[in-house]
């Protein structure tokens, strides 16, 4: 049995376990499952040992940092010194100089190393597929699609190869593997967690997002990894928070439940339905449209400012990898980009304009459980509709308005998990994460 993040401190606190032990059987772990799973790109486990032993020490002495002995999967596209940041592709070889921000901050609060987590190359799709490297495989369901592009991170946390892993999210890349492999996916408010040391996809969209198998493990690691950083200008502390009510308001949005699987539409009115102290209301967003095209222009030309020397240098080495995204974005021109642009601002007024009423947004993380691995069309509600477009349908508009947004386990359908998504005022982080574990607390209680 491998406990959760909050298991193992009280475990740790308490002599009954050891950072060290922990460890131990974390690798066995691995090493028993990980080349079936593939979750795992690479592991430090010399570094991961010597953290494992300076933490034993620190919490026989009595000065244990607040994730002291707790050990983590970091997503491939986040620096961690002397380990390679591959971004799921076989075309970088040199050794980051210096960890990641949220790396260094995970250091000094005491948590492990253990390597870095596979993903969907250079974190450009949802799907969580990788066909030179390998995909990962989902534990929740044989032969069907991990999600991504945080595949490793999520699929490692559901099989307990890690009691946590760092990814990151443009346009749904924790919320959707969250969901499909029935994990917790949290995307802070943008800005939130530091930005330095971390491959971009799309600048402006992107977030460092947290995976764990438990919501309550969510707030000690935003406790050490929030907040402003210099080598980060677009990082932040955490605003003011507004208490919660004792009655939650929660508005479910129509055009994103209604356009989702029965089976999933089922499965989330049957989830809320058992939440004590909320009430639920259908709200509309008549802009999501018009949002969901805003950002395939936005990402579109945010992935060519990135890649644009390196696709012209040699364009066969994206081969099957968003090379037509790249194309698409070189493409853009500055009166589309504007207004995209405009329409993204529009979107964020028309969800502001909800909060006086409500507590918070919910609708399905996905439209419909995982699809089978190589999967391009899925039939919902007996329309059949591209994967690529249904995946990102219901979380690419929050990215891109940067609020923060969580996918919650709500249960099964057709044998699968199915994601429960919330969203929050931007900046209410705090506030979202206490509604999550009251929501799962309330149900335990039951």
């Amino acid at each position: 049995m491998i406990p959760t993040i909050g298991e193992a401190l009280v475990l740790f606190s308490q002599g009954t376990l050891t950072p060290s032990t922990l460890l131990e059987r974390l690798l066995q772990r691995i090493q028993s499952w990980d080349e079936e799973l593939h979750t795992y790109v690479s592991l430090d486990e010399a570094g991961a040992r010597q953290a494992a032993s300076e933490a034993d020490e620190a919490w026989a002495k009595g000065h244990a940092g607040p994730l002291c002995g707790i050990p983590i999967s970091i997503k491939d596209v986040v620096d961690v010194a002397q380990m390679v940041t591959g971004c799921g592709t076989s075309l970088f070889s040199e050794p980051a100089e210096r960890d990641a921000t949220l790396v260094r901050r995970l250091r000094e609060a005491g948590a492990i190393i253990l390597g870095k987590a596979h993903l969907h190359p250079f974190a450009f799709g949802l799907s969580g597929e990788n066909p030179e490297l390998g995909t990962p495989r989902n534990p929740a369901g044989a032969g069907s699609m991990p999600g991504g592009s945080s595949s490793g991170s999520a699929a490692g946390v559901a099989a307990e190869l890690a009691l946590a892993s760092i990814g990151t999210d443009t346009g749904g890349s924790v919320r959707v593997p969250a969901a499909f492999c029935g994990v917790v996916g949290f995307k802070p408010s943008y800005g939130l967690i530091s930005r330095a040391g971390v491959f971009p996809v799309a600048e402006s969209m992107d977030h460092v997002g947290l995976l764990v198998r438990d919501v309550t493990d969510c707030r000690p690691l935003l406790d050490v990894l929030s907040g402003a950083d210099e080598r980060d200008p677009t990082s932040h502390i955490l605003p003011p928070q507004y208490p919660l009510p004792g009655r939650v308001r929660l508005g479910l949005i129509g055009e994103l439940h209604q356009g989702s699987d029965l089976s999933v539409r089922t499965c989330i009115e049957n989830n809320l339905a058992r939440r004590p102290g909320i009430e639920v209301k259908t709200v509309s967003l008549p802009g999501l449209k018009a949002a969901r095209r805003a950002y395939g222009t936005i990402v579109q030309a945010e992935i060519a400012a990135v890649h644009q020397a390196r696709w012209e240098e040699n364009p066969n080495a994206y081969d099957g990898m968003g090379q037509g995204m790249i194309e698409r974005g070189c493409a853009t021109t500055a009166v589309m980009l504007l207004a995209a642009q405009q329409e993204r601002t529009r979107f964020a007024r028309e969800v502001e304009a909800l909060w006086g009423d409500f507590d918070a947004l919910v609708c399905p993380t996905v439209p419909m459980v995982a699809p089978p691995l190589g999967a391009e069309k899925v039939r919902i509600n007996d329309r059949e509709v591209s994967v690529a477009g249904a995946l990102v349908r219901n979380t690419s508009p929050f990215s891109m308005i940067g609020v923060p947004a969580l996918s919650l386990p709500a249960g099964g359908a057709q044998g699968l998990p199915v994601g429960l998504q919330l969203i929050a005022p931007y900046g209410q982080d705090i506030r979202l994460l206490t509604l999550a574990e009251r929501m799962v607390l309330g149900l335990k209680l039951l």
